[in-house]
């Protein structure tokens, strides 16, 4: 479950995160408990409360094994790391949330230069021919790429994506008006 991949684009893609934030929740818990535990200077009484947490013999034994820093039980960078990565996952989700929420039908739009439209998770581009040396270049500056299966300039459907493609459509709309 842990490295299970989380498509944007899978209608339960919300759910999975939920979920797997909260396992890594557990998980940091249990760690954070299990350090606790093994601290105590009564090593039975500690040994009793990682039983109590689901731990077995073996895994407590290792536990209490110092590694090659002389650290016991769950070292530090893994409570970090398993942190970061659920701060991680709540930023994606929040960023799906608001991704889903976007009215795509409003951003839309259609000029005599160019037709933007939101389809597959992705801002496009279209131009009738082969836009101008500079027009490309505005696009590659603000991460479009050309897509021959699409025939479109295409940038993912995220919070930068809409950033980038609002500015290239008020340059656009500038340069034409100019």
């Amino acid at each position: 479950m842990y490295n299970e991949v989380i498509k944007s684009t899978d209608v339960n893609a919300t759910e999975k995160l939920e979920a797997k934030i909260a396992k890594l929740k557990n998980l940091q818990e249990r760690m954070r408990n299990a350090n606790k535990a093994i601290r105590l200077k009564d090593v039975e009484k500690g040994n009793a409360q990682l039983k109590e947490q689901g731990f077995t013999e073996q895994q407590i034994k290792d536990l209490r094994t110092p590694d090659f820093c002389g650290r016991l039980g769950f070292p530090s960078y893994a409570l970090q790391n398993n942190n970061a990565n659920i701060r991680r996952l709540e930023e994606r989700l929040a960023e799906i949330r608001r991704t889903r929420d976007t009215d795509t039908e409003a951003l839309e739009r259609e000029t005599d230069l160019y037709r933007f439209f939101v389809d597959d998770n992705r801002c496009q581009f279209e131009f009738d021919g082969k836009p101008e040396e500079n027009v490309r270049s505005l696009l590659k500056s603000n991460g479009f790429k050309w897509s021959h299966t699409r025939s479109t300039w295409v940038r993912q459907f995220n919070d930068n994506g809409m950033r980038a493609s609002r500015y290239v459509m008020s340059a656009l709309d500038a340069k034409a008006g100019a």
